[in-house]
């Protein structure tokens, strides 16, 4: 919004524009986790910035993942007498939101922070990020250039206001042993997903399609693919809102289809993040819509000296596909990840310095290489590397470059990440698998509160 452009971020504006309702509420009622206070920026060292530098990151379901960006930074740190307090959060339900929303509030946020798709084009609004174009122009260009879609997620108008570190396919998991076993193959269509369903589950044992419904961004990212291959979007290429549509209604009536037929778990409703993940992982799913999380847990659990013999066959028999087709044909998806550096922080300048040494290809690739393949890298030429050979990443170097971001079919903006963070459509479908609404008064309701985020946001609405 460009009236936000020069003015401070009040108590009760922060509120408002809080990326969830359930983080404000927490805030209202003090049951926030409670920011921790910013580190006081000691005297510079000789041949060094010196100071402390915070770095909030999100829990990514590998252990080892996550521990290789933070020795990056650490690494850094050493290298410039900085202090690097690199801090991973949950990212279930509203913690990390909530972290984020009180430090701002209190005026001590970290000086990295990591940022989700959209996420860094939501704060850019609110005129909190740090300008770094001038990090990105000089390695976008590097190991054959970023994939369009990172740039995409951290640019406007020319400027770029974060630093991605992966370009994240979503991917179909599924348990091809029990595909096997029912005389069935990877489904192409949802119509064949819910016609083989009888012959793939048992529930309450093991049901077809661990497909997130909670309170939970992941519902969006669940959904909204499906809703592409029905002819539906949340917006159009203007970043338009378009939610209201026969296509929308026709996805709707699938996901509805898919719960009465008992393909859905009954707890997903009820499921954070690590719901789907979970599910799979402990054998209770054929098929999970996700980032290749899944598969990189079961990888490392499998590689284990002491792993169980039924650790090695869970991760030998998934294999990681595309989104089932619609009538409007198959769309894949990705998310971008990346930290971003706020203004306000205590030490901007050592910040700007971390994210540079981040993405410089020698030190990025260590963070690739480390990782487990949880992290696929924003650099085309790095996805040529032999650890990106192996047979289940087969298609993923064609997903990455025509996976479409959640804000498909238009850019990443305020108005849309709100939207999403406010859980308007996971309680659009929890409405509609309750009975408690129809498929159409859900849509419409779900469209009339849609049309006030972007209302708020000058956002257009086609």
């Amino acid at each position: 919004m460009s009236d936000l452009t020069e003015r401070r971020l009040s108590r009760r504006r922060v509120l408002q524009l809080s990326l969830a309702a359930a983080g404000a509420a927490a805030l209202a009622s003090c049951s926030a986790p409670t920011a921790p206070p910013a580190a006081t920026q000691a005297p510079a060292k000789p041949g060094g910035l010196g100071g402390a530098l915070a770095v909030w990151n999100v829990t990514s379901f590998s252990e080892t993942a996550d521990k290789a960006i933070g020795e990056v930074f650490k690494e850094w740190g050493a290298k410039n007498n900085v202090n690097v307090d690199y801090q991973l959060i949950s990212s279930t339900g509203s913690e990390y939101k909530n972290r984020v929303t009180a430090a701002l509030e209190a005026k001590t946020p970290p000086e990295i922070f990591f940022v989700l798709s959209g996420e860094a084009q939501y704060y850019r609004s609110q005129d909190t990020l740090q300008d770094i174009s001038d990090v990105i122009t000089s390695v976008k260009d590097l190991e054959g250039g970023m994939f369009e879609a990172a740039l995409v997620s951290i640019g406007h108008q020319g400027k770029y206001y974060a630093v991605p570190f992966t370009v994240n396919p979503w991917v179909l998991h599924a348990r091809e042993d029990l595909l096997k076993a029912a005389g069935v193959q990877y489904p192409k269509t949802w119509d064949e997903m819910i016609g083989m369903s009888d012959k793939v589950s048992k529930p309450p044992q093991i049901y077809t399609f661990a497909m997130t419904l909670g309170d939970d961004n992941d519902t969006s990212y669940n959904f909204l693919p499906l809703a592409w291959t029905h002819g539906g979007a949340l917006q159009n290429e203007q970043g338009a809102l378009t939610f209201k549509s026969p296509g929308m209604v026709e996805a709707i009536r699938t996901v509805k289809q898919m719960w009465d037929k008992k393909l859905i778990p009954p707890g997903a409703v009820t499921w954070d993040s690590s719901g789907n993940n979970t599910a799979y992982q402990k054998g209770q799913a054929v098929f999970a819509y996700n980032p290749n999380s899944i598969y990189a847990y079961l990888e490392a659990e499998a590689k284990k000296p002491t792993a169980s013999q039924q650790d090695k066959d869970m991760f030998a028999n998934t294999g990681m596909y595309g989104m089932p087709a619609g009538p409007k044909g198959s769309f894949d998806e990705i998310d971008v990840r990346g930290f971003a550096a706020f203004k306000g922080a205590k030490n901007p300048a050592a910040a700007k310095e971390a994210l540079k040494y981040l993405v410089q290809p020698a030190g990025y690739a260590k963070v690739i290489e480390t990782g487990l393949n949880r992290w696929a890298p924003v650099y085309k030429n790095m996805m040529d590397r032999p650890q990106w050979q192996a047979p289940a990443y087969k298609n993923y170097k064609h997903l990455m470059e025509v996976g479409k971001t959640l804000a498909h079919a238009g850019p990443p903006n305020a108005a849309f990440e709100e939207v999403i963070t406010t859980w308007i459509i996971p309680r659009m479908l929890q409405d509609v698998v309750s009975g408690s609404k129809d498929a159409e008064k859900a849509m419409n309701e779900a469209y009339d509160k849609m049309v006030e985020v972007y209302k708020k946001w000058k956002q257009p609405i086609a």
